[in-house]
């Protein structure tokens, strides 16, 4: 399974009969994520947003965004701007695909 481009995110070294009825897993086998997902991320806004964006970057293939911010992102329009404040404050970094969530007040 691969990420946007040809970076891989799950590398997994088991054998189909690894696996039993109760899911363990044969002895010497083994599962790498190389690059996972980041269910909850804050991103904040201003003059850190760089250090945090270039942070998940290195080390998230995706972010779910949290739009807590003041003001709260609550329209497409905000979510859409916010993304590419982020993916503009992470020009140095891997690719990161920020997917981006609503306040919902």
């Amino acid at each position: 399974m691969a990420a946007t481009g040809t970076t891989p995110i799950i590398s997994a070294a088991v054998a189909p009969q690894a696996f039993t009825a109760d899911c363990a897993v044969t002895p010497g086998t083994r599962i790498v994520i190389t690059k996972p997902d980041d269910f909850h991320h804050h991103f904040r806004d201003g003059s850190v947003i760089a250090t945090v964006a270039e942070h998940a970057s290195r080390r998230f293939a995706r972010c779910l965004v949290m739009p807590n911010l003041k003001p709260p992102v609550t329209t497409t329009e905000m979510a859409l701007e916010y993304r590419q404040r982020i993916l503009n404050s992470a020009v140095d970094a891997p690719l990161m695909e920020p997917l981006m969530t609503m306040y919902v007040c």
